[in-house]
């Protein structure tokens, strides 16, 4: 006697790369963090891509567990950021912003010393006081948590680099809480 047994297998498809909403996420957190002396926001051009100096992979879990995100967001975001790749977003900030090459950065900071570095960036970009790169972002299966790493690079003693985690409510992304990874001094 043969029985057959009905399989049912539930497949969940990653969303598509078009309906990600990777420049809400920039502009939110931005917009969040700015205070009333920005002028401009200046941002690498290329993304951190993957960041391996975290450390071992139980950072996985004090990631997920302080910020209150799924195991699934940080997966996406380590996946989308393997390897580095243009920032090609377009911001919607409350002021303006221009986005910093390589080449032009290497110019800026091939100094010897590095205030003269920093002063010549602020001089170049109008009185700017810091440079951010971006990585890629991370999201869960629905799209309404999100997950970014920021640097904030200002100098040998100002510098940080943290996780950003987002919350999508009422139709907008809502910075939900940071976790600071690594701080100059």
């Amino acid at each position: 006697m043969a029985v057959a047994i009905a399989i049912s297998v539930v497949v969940f498809s990653a969303p598509l790369y078009e309906d990600w909403p990777d420049s809400e996420i920039y502009s939110s957190v931005i917009n969040h963090g700015l205070d009333s002396h920005t002028e401009i926001v200046v941002i690498a051009e290329k993304t951190s891509g993957s960041i391996s100096e975290l450390g071992p992979n139980n950072e996985v879990e004090k990631i997920t567990g302080v910020l209150g995100i799924e195991k699934e967001t940080y997966v996406s975001w380590g996946k989308r950021n393997r390897e580095k790749v243009n920032f090609n977003s377009v911001l919607d900030l409350t002021v303006p912003y221009v986005l910093l090459s390589e080449e032009k950065q290497e110019v800026i900071f091939d100094q010897p010393d590095v205030k003269t570095a920093w002063l010549k960036f602020s001089n170049t970009y109008n009185g700017a006081r810091n440079l951010l790169r971006f990585s890629r972002v991370g999201y869960n299966y629905k799209i309404t948590n999100a997950l970014v790493y920021v640097e904030h690079l200002c100098g040998i003693e100002c510098s940080s680099g943290r996780f950003i985690a987002l919350k999508l409510m009422d139709g907008r992304w809502v910075v939900k809480g940071s976790n600071l990874i690594w701080v100059a001094y």
